[in-house]
């Protein structure tokens, strides 16, 4: 019988963190560069009797949510500033905490003082920390990420380069989703910047939430979820009926 127990509660612990994770990504199905993610055990804890054959081990969860790189669809907008990262790379921006880490959202703007931000309010990071963007008349972001302009003040059209927004590749890393929605390595430390990465201007990346995947694993997770517990029932029936048994002997 522990055995089906081990099973019921192994089961539903994993059903909570699905429950949770897929509510999230259908609230954000819509939200500009969102990735779904998942959850990994980082350890066993042992059930039952100490010491005993029929001690069971159920996964232990991290509590970190790890990204899925896959990309969303390319939605065009036709704006200078926004801007989609291609294929495993992600931007980086600053927190509200002051550290560096990432984003895949692309929909920048300049605020008052003149600073590169996205649409969040968090600031956009280049090779050398925040960029500041000159007054200027007309303004375009590059493949390479490179921010040009045409001052207010200047003769004719020649672009000038202000910043490159620093792109990282993320392949082959693990990166955690933050309560504030950015993403940041397991490690703690800063990726550093590669030229593979490019961007798409006057575009924007969308979620790589399928809906349609999403609303399959709710329904889905309900059933397991009354699977279970039936076999809570039925462990606690069994149980029942073996004290009668020895009651009566």
């Amino acid at each position: 019988m522990d055995k089906m127990i081990y099973t019921v509660m192994s089961g539903l612990q994993m059903l909570d963190v699905a429950r949770i994770n897929n509510a999230n990504e259908i609230a954000n199905a819509n939200t500009i560069g969102f990735k779904a993610s998942f959850s990994q055990a980082a350890g066993f804890k042992d059930i039952g009797v100490k010491g005993s054959q029929s001690a069971r081990a159920i996964p232990v969860l991290s509590g970190d949510n790890v990204m899925k790189l896959k990309p969303g669809a390319l939605i065009s907008t036709g704006r200078n500033l926004d801007v989609a990262v291609s294929g495993k790379g992600v931007l980086s921006v600053q927190s509200s905490d002051g550290k560096e880490v990432y984003t895949r959202r692309g929909d920048l703007k300049i605020n008052q003082s003149g600073v590169l931000e996205n649409g969040k309010g968090q600031l956009v990071l280049g090779e050398g920390g925040a960029i500041t963007i000159p007054p200027s008349r007309h303004l375009e972001i590059n493949s390479r990420g490179d921010i040009l302009i045409i001052p207010a003040d200047a003769v004719g059209n020649n672009l000038q380069a202000v910043g490159r927004l620093k792109l990282s590749d993320a392949e082959g890393k693990s990166l955690r989703i933050r309560p504030d929605g950015l993403y940041e390595t397991m490690d703690g430390t800063s990726l550093e910047a590669s030229k593979n990465i490019a961007v798409t201007s006057g575009a924007l990346e969308g979620s790589n939430v399928s809906i349609v995947g999403a609303m399959t694993k709710m329904i889905q997770g309900s059933r397991d979820y009354e699977m279970f517990i039936r076999m809570l029932k039925q462990a606690k029936e069994v149980d029942s009926a073996s004290a009668g048994v020895l009651s009566a002997e």
